[in-house]
């Protein structure tokens, strides 16, 4: 399993790869979205430290601690390091994927989507505790709840349309496949 700081060290490089700037609260928003994006796809967790429920939001705090002289200026790698041998090709795919689906996505935005009502880091701001790995799986089967939900009330609402009407919606949606 790869330390929090290695994946940091990797993502920083990758956004000044970028030239995106990244700093360390937008960090500490993405390496909490990696290890929960991770936990969903994989079962494991990307990292192994602890995860805090700070009021900023998630914080991996040896990683925060490392980084938290720059203040709320941009994070730079300013001496060259070899990118971390520990992180394997199909982890550096998986966060290169990830990056490119995020990188347009402020503080702002990243706090929302790690602030979930009755999310991970809301259950564990009330027990004043760390971001556990249940935590996260609570998320994540409550999240796939919402969406069963949605679907179905979608589904119902197909069920009442005309023929023509439904040939028009299922014309969008293709249309809308094919433009992904």
């Amino acid at each position: 399993m790869n330390k929090a700081i290695e994946i940091a060290e990797y993502v920083i490089k990758k956004y000044n790869k970028m030239k995106i700037e990244i700093t360390n609260l937008r960090l500490q928003l993405l390496l909490f979205l990696l290890q929960k994006e991770f936990i969903k796809k994989n079962g494991k967790e990307l990292f192994s430290d602890e995860i805090s429920a700070w009021s900023y939001g998630p914080i991996v705090e040896n990683v925060y601690y490392d980084f938290c002289g720059f203040g709320s200026l941009p994070l730079w790698i300013f001496k060259e390091f070899e990118e971390p041998e520990k992180i394997n090709k199909e982890i550096k795919i998986f966060i290169d994927d990830f990056i490119g689906e995020f990188k347009n996505y402020d503080y702002y935005k990243l706090y929302e989507l790690s602030k979930l009502p009755n999310g991970a880091w809301e259950n564990a701001r009330k027990r004043k505790s760390y971001i556990e790995e249940y935590d996260i799986l609570n998320e994540i089967e409550n999240s796939k709840s919402r969406s069963v939900r949605i679907m179905e009330s979608i589904l119902k609402e197909i069920k009442n349309l005309s023929f023509e009407e439904r040939k028009q919606l299922s014309d969008k949606l293709n249309e809308y496949v094919e433009n992904l």
